[in-house]
């Protein structure tokens, strides 16, 4: 199990610098990962730049993943002998980050499909008010061989992971619009 992360933002810092990671696993029933945002994930504003929610988004589902898998993601997945490129991203925008902010990622799978899935990534503040939501599609991949990288049924222990982790009720993709 990671490291706890900080209740808020002020307690991670310290005069000798900061005390936590800038990322980590807070539970896995429901998965959230706890993350800080970095001054230079940042534009001229000083808020967030808005292609590094892709970034935040692959990484807590790349840590899901790992969990499902059993360790490590890049090592798990060369171990399988699968890759999961992005087959799609659909993003949601409610409020911005700041430098040194914390927040929350709450990972859940929302369709598995043949040979991919969609995971849900929920972002909130600590206080719980919403950030983002994202929904991230990977697709289970053979890197290389004689035709390039080919698709491949979702294999049984990932899929029975999977199914663990389904979400009934996802976060409306809608903006709240």
């Amino acid at each position: 199990m990671a490291n706890p992360a900080p209740p808020n933002a002020s307690a991670a810092v310290t005069p000798s610098g900061y005390e936590w990671p800038s990322e980590s696993i807070l539970r896995v029933a429901p998965f959230v990962v706890r993350r800080m945002v970095k001054w230079h994930e940042c534009d001229p504003a000083g808020v967030v730049y808005a292609g590094n929610f892709v970034t935040y988004a692959s990484s807590a589902s790349h840590m899901f993943l790992g969990h499902l898998l059993g360790g490590r993601f890049h090592e798990k997945k060369r171990e399988i002998g699968i890759d999961f490129p992005a087959k799609g991203y659909h993003l949601v925008f409610y409020s911005s980050l700041w430098p040194d902010q914390y927040f929350d990622m709450t990972v859940s799978v929302v369709r598995i499909g043949r040979a991919s899935f969609t995971n849900q990534i929920v972002g909130t503040s600590l206080t719980g008010e919403p950030v983002f939501v994202a929904q991230m599609t990977p697709i289970c991949v053979v890197p290389g061989g004689p035709k390039g990288r080919q698709s491949v049924p979702i294999p049984d222990r990932l899929r029975k992971a999977l199914q663990d982790h389904i979400n009934p009720t996802p976060h409306p993709m809608d903006g709240g619009a």
